[in-house]
C-alpha cells in the first residue's frame, strides 16, 4: 500500500543510509522498524529493577573535592 508520511530530516538520512549499508530497500528498514515496535511482546512493561540502599554514607578520611584521592581509594589504592 503507497502512503506519505512526514519523516524527521536526520531520520530519513539515517535509514536510507542504513538500507544502503545492508543491501536493502528503505521500505523494508521501515517496515522492519514497524513490525518491532508494534511487536505485542515489547508493549509488555520493562523489568524494573528495584534499587534498595541501606545506610551507607561517606568514609571518614575521604574528601570529595579531591578526585586523584577518590579514584585511588576506589582501587584500593588508599
Amino acid at each position: 500500500m503507497r502512503t506519505t508520511i512526514d519523516i524527521d530530516e536526520k531520520l530519513l538520512k539515517a535509514a536510507k543510509k542504513r538500507a544502503i549499508d545492508d543491501g536493502r530497500t528503505l521500505k523494508a528498514i521501515v517496515e522492519e522498524a514497524l513490525r518491532q515496535i508494534l511487536d505485542p511482546k515489547r508493549t509488555e512493561k520493562p523489568y524494573k529493577f528495584n534499587w534498595k540502599s541501606r545506610g551507607g554514607g561517606l568514609q571518614p578520611g575521604v574528601n570529595l573535592e579531591d578526585w586523584d584521592f577518590v579514584r585511588d581509594r576506589m582501587d584500593g589504592i588508599r
